[in-house]
């Protein structure tokens, strides 16, 4: 009769033997139910060498054999019984190392969350109360750069936009750059063609500034000369009927 023992199986069909002590122990008692069974055959194969020497007593004979099978069959049921128990018992040892492994794991796992959730928490806040890093300052310093070159360079066009006077029509207007640091491609490059322009080109010129529209196209035209320097204003002419 072979004995099978029972092995744990990991994932990639290799045995597990980390068990191995234990399930010596739960199954010492089926070892020894084992070797009673192969007592009790040893006992049969004698009783029936017994029973050829003796002679032709048929009834002695199938009452000795009557009773080692009942004998035999009370030992089967017990170690089925036994096998079942270390069964039982082998299972529940593994089921309380698998809950017992698998709640090390869980713990571990939610440790590792915890660990990262104050990691992120901790960078949120230092970028509340610790000031920038070089590189976003350097970033924040050149776009600061850039910006006061752009309100110097505009700052130096008013100036000399504002000497510009009436019988200067046709001298060149400095530019203004645009909110974005750029220059407007509807830029004039004198008073003469900006007076030239049509309400709707000097709406579109307002709207590269980001200035707001007048509504008339000669109170958009002095904003507009307000806003790059120039001094004098457009005398609005009155409708007629006024």
């Amino acid at each position: 009769m072979s004995r099978a023992t029972p092995t744990k199986t990991a994932p990639n069909g290799q045995s597990d033997n980390s068990n191995a002590p234990e399930l010596k122990d739960l199954l010492g008692p089926l070892n020894k139910t084992l070797g009673t069974l192969d007592k009790s055959f040893e006992a049969i194969n004698k009783q029936s060498e017994k029973l050829s020497s003796v002679g032709p007593n048929i009834n002695d004979a199938e009452k000795s054999l009557n009773e080692l099978t009942e004998k035999v069959k009370k030992q089967e049921k017990k170690q089925e019984v036994q096998v079942q128990k270390v069964k039982s018992m082998i299972q529940v040892d593994l089921m309380d190392k698998m809950g017992t492994e698998m709640q090390a794991f869980i713990e571990e796992e939610i440790k590792k969350q915890i660990a990262l959730q104050v990691r992120e928490q901790v960078r949120d806040q230092l970028k509340e109360h610790i000031p920038l890093s070089l590189e976003e300052r350097v970033h924040g310093s050149h776009e600061q750069v850039v910006r006061v070159r752009h309100a110097l360079q505009n700052s130096e066009a008013r100036r000399h936009n504002a000497s510009l006077e009436t019988d200067n029509l046709y001298d060149e207007l400095k530019v203004v750059l645009k909110p974005d640091g750029t220059k407007s491609t509807k830029w004039p490059i004198d008073l003469q063609t900006m007076f030239s322009y049509t309400t709707a080109m000097l709406r579109d010129l307002m709207r590269d500034y980001e200035l707001s529209d007048y509504g008339s196209r000669e109170k958009n035209l002095n904003r507009f000369m307000s806003h790059i320097g120039i001094r004098f204003q457009l005398v609005q002419l009155p409708e007629e009927g006024q």
